[in-house]
């Protein structure tokens, strides 16, 4: 069962639209945004700790957003355990992109690099079982529960 998911990924690659069919699912959830650390009166250094105090909170939890790949590299400097029983990266983009942002995703790749063999990620697709009310890998699940996918790994 998973109960400390992260999703991130690309500029526009749609995390905040997974994140919305996740708080439909599962209300009772923590969702946790990187996006809301850019109003606080903070520098890019601090907000990737408080982001990274996130990794620590009682599950059950999301958390999205392109800060995700640096706050974890810097969680593991103290902790060998992976942060969260999944990690899923969203790459393709659902509407064009600036060169900035491109640019900025090459450095989002760069990151996720760095953790990408050390946080499991689905490894079929990520659902909801109906059934059993909890996110899991599709394929974990009895093969007559019906199954809300929401992500495929590909």
């Amino acid at each position: 069962m998973i109960q400390r998911l992260l999703i991130t990924g690309h500029i526009n690659a749609g995390k905040s639209l997974l994140v919305e069919q996740l708080t439909e699912l599962l209300p009772d959830w923590q969702m946790m945004h990187t996006d809301d650390t850019i109003p606080l009166d903070l520098s890019w250094a601090e907000r990737l700790v408080l982001v990274k105090e996130w990794l620590t909170k009682p599950a059950p939890w999301v958390i999205t957003g392109v800060m995700i790949p640096a706050a974890v590299n810097l969680y593991f400097k103290d902790n060998p355990e992976p942060p969260a029983d999944r990690l899923i990266f969203l790459k393709q983009p659902l509407a064009a992109l600036t060169s900035r942002q491109q640019t900025y995703n090459k450095t989002i790749d760069t990151m996720y690099q760095k953790i990408r063999c050390r946080v499991p990620v689905p490894t079929y697709s990520l659902a909801y079982c109906t059934v059993c009310q909890e996110l899991i890998d599709a394929k974990s699940c009895e093969p007559s529960h019906p199954l809300r996918v929401l992500y495929t790994n590909s």
